[in-house]
């Protein structure tokens, strides 16, 4: 989140209150009203003010005062703009930011899947941000054990970042991994195994075999072996995994 100058004015429910000066509290003002404003133009601005505020409050990790100021911002807009105007789709994406740092999974998807429709609508369904706000709705619905949403989300990601980047990208696999993850979870072990396996060999081929990301992929893969009762195809792995961490370790103090 961008931080801001504190700005001249504080916003509480859709009604705006003048700070009386530089010494003024901004919390204090908060708390009092003012009329409601009068006429659609300036209901637009006020729920941009909203807005701003609200980031505000979010950078600071201030949740419950930032949902509030969102809430009433995203109504004012769809009352004066329409439910399908452009500018309500950064409000909803604000909105399932919220939610996904407060933790409330459910309602991050409430907003975060119509802020990813206006974003293809008005932007681009086919560029990085679109494919990585995806994934963050994959990992959403891996976390509510909602795999059947989370499939064709994580598919639809993998193949933006292989048309972006070609397969040895690292978002590319890393979002493989994610879809390999979601086929173990949901039990799916043909699948999961299958997917956890092309990511090696992809990290293997792109990055070399003494490399982190490729190490991670490696014990993704045992773990997802070993919980699966494949002791005999994970024990190879977890040992070449050992021998990477071993080189990577002599290779930072020799550094």
């Amino acid at each position: 989140m961008s931080s801001a100058d504190e700005p001249e004015s504080q916003y509480e429910s859709g009604r705006v209150v003048r700070c009386d000066g530089p010494d003024s509290d901004p919390d204090e003002n908060r708390q009092k009203q003012a009329p409601e404003v009068p006429d659609e133009v300036e209901r637009r601005q006020s729920a941009g003010d909203l807005v701003a505020l609200a980031l505000l409050d979010l950078s600071r990790g201030e949740f419950d005062r930032a949902e509030p100021l969102l809430l009433r911002a995203l109504e004012i807009q769809q009352k004066t703009l329409g439910e399908s105007h452009a500018l309500c789709g950064p409000t909803l994406k604000y909105l399932a930011d919220l939610y996904w740092g407060k933790g409330d999974l459910v309602r991050c998807v409430s907003y975060l899947v119509p802020a990813l429709d206006f974003y293809a609508r008005v932007v681009s369904a086919e560029n990085e941000v679109y494919a990585t706000e995806l994934i963050r709705l994959g990992q959403v619905y891996l976390q509510l054990d909602d795999c059947a949403r989370g499939e064709p989300v994580f598919q639809r990601a993998a193949a933006i970042l292989k048309k972006l980047h070609g397969e040895g990208h690292i978002y590319y696999n890393t979002c493989l991994n994610n879809l390999g993850m979601l086929y173990a979870r949901w039990g799916q072990h043909a699948k999961a195994e299958a997917v956890l396996r092309e990511v090696v060999e992809l990290r293997r081929r792109a990055l070399g075999e003494d490399d982190v990301r490729y190490l991670y992929s490696l014990q993704d893969l045992a773990e997802f072996f070993q919980a699966t009762g494949a002791t005999a195809k994970a024990a190879p792995l977890w040992e070449q995994a050992a021998r990477i961490e071993q080189r990577l370790s002599d290779r930072e103090t020799q550094g």
